[in-house]
């Protein structure tokens, strides 16, 4: 498989040493990979109204126009892209709650040690593969799959599933909801009885429910909500 990695900051220097990482990264686990450079938000985004849309990107937050973090909602909201794993990069911690609509995987505080991003490019790299991989159910002795990517949530009703799926469709099947928990990965978590949620489409997290991005309010019921914090927490970098 080849993936394709896109960086954009406006310091020349911290591109290149971001880029020879990615390269030597890719080269030492022999993985193929494309990697492409912007040095402003206006170039990235020209780009990608072109159609080059990367699957991974590190975008550094303090760009002199068109800084990250409207860039990342151009990502989401304008090009209606929920897939792009973004990682944005700063010598500021202070952006949690403006970068929470944009659903980052990770955040880097510059300097960027070489340590910390293989650390986070070989666990993205991991969810890149995972989101083509399928999940697998049975629905009237015929066996479907879905992308683990594509899924926004489950819900269960008595001895049925629903499958919300990113582009609005619904999959109803019969089963039971602890039973496909053991099957999914760990950016999947049950915040109820009825519903299972794919942590990387919450637009908006409360205590007691979160926002999915198709605008679908669940409520966290008391047993897990917890659990659920701390896993959205850890997975957002919000801090305690």
């Amino acid at each position: 498989m080849s993936y394709t990695i896109g960086i954009c900051d406006d310091e020349k220097a911290i591109c290149s040493e971001l880029e020879e990482l990615t390269l030597r990264f890719l080269r030492e686990n022999s993985m193929q990979g494309d990697c492409q450079v912007w040095n402003s938000g206006e170039s990235l985004i020209a780009d990608l109204e072109k159609g080059y849309v990367p699957e991974i990107l590190f975008l550094d937050i303090e760009l002199a126009e068109a800084n990250g973090v409207e860039v990342g909602k151009y990502i989401r909201e304008t090009l209606k892209n929920d897939q792009m794993q973004i990682i944005y990069v700063s010598s500021k911690t202070n952006y949690a709650m403006e970068l929470f609509q944009v659903h980052p995987y990770d955040f880097l505080v510059k300097p960027v040690t070489e340590e910390r991003f293989f650390i986070i490019l070989e666990k993205i790299i991991s969810v890149v593969s995972g989101d083509i991989k399928k999940f697998v159910y049975e629905n009237n002795g015929a066996t479907g799959r879905v992308p683990f990517g594509e899924i926004l949530y489950f819900e269960s009703h008595d001895k049925s599933i629903v499958i919300h799926l990113n582009t609005g469709e619904l999959i109803t099947y019969r089963g039971k909801l602890k039973n496909e928990a053991e099957k999914l990965p760990d950016w999947f978590v049950r915040v109820g009885q009825s519903f299972i949620v794919n942590i990387r489409y919450i637009s908006q997290y409360r205590n007691r429910e979160v926002v999915m991005l198709d605008h679908s309010v669940i409520s966290v019921t008391a047993p897990y909500r917890d659990k659920t914090r701390q896993i959205v927490v850890k997975y957002l970098k919000m801090g305690g």
